[in-house]
């Protein structure tokens, strides 16, 4: 993909084009993009130590649109965020290096420096029936930190 500057409009545009939904982050949440199945161990590992420092309200996993073993995990904790400690804490996290890098490139020249571009929702509940992402979320979920896309763990 070529380079763009990162505005909203700009990524609405290319959400709109690929049937994909933008979701820009609330003041509190952290968006971590897991490629791998190794990434998702990562995860784990770094989560548990994650929660005995942050207070953490809501946890959420969705199926990327590239399919399993792709997966966004939304975090909500409770305070707000600088664009750069979401950055460091999405980095520290495991999520995607390539991303978060890109992320720290663009901070003050974009204005959303993470985004998630996510399969709209009538396309995600077709999406969701096929046995690969009912293994998916089912594998990843063995972990106990989340369920699929409309479920939510409070902690």
């Amino acid at each position: 993909m070529e380079y763009m500057v990162r505005t909203e409009a700009n990524l609405r545009s290319l959400a709109e084009a690929n049937g994909l939904a933008l979701r820009l982050p609330k003041m509190n949440e952290l968006f971590i993009d897991l490629d791998s199945k190794g990434a998702q161990e990562q995860f784990l590992e770094r989560y548990a130590k994650f929660v005995e420092i942050f207070h953490v309200t809501d946890f959420t996993t969705t199926s990327s649109k590239s399919g399993y073993p792709h997966l966004h995990v939304i975090i909500a904790i409770d305070r707000d965020l600088t664009d750069m400690e979401r950055v460091a804490l999405q980095a520290a996290l495991g999520s995607d290096p390539k991303r978060e890098m890109l992320a720290v490139k663009n901070n003050g020249v974009a204005e959303n420096t993470s985004v998630l571009f996510e399969v709209k929702r009538d396309e995600a509940k077709k999406e969701s029936t096929s046995q690969e992402t009912e293994e998916a979320d089912d594998d990843f979920c063995s972990f106990g930190c989340g369920n699929s896309e409309d479920d939510e763990i409070l902690f």
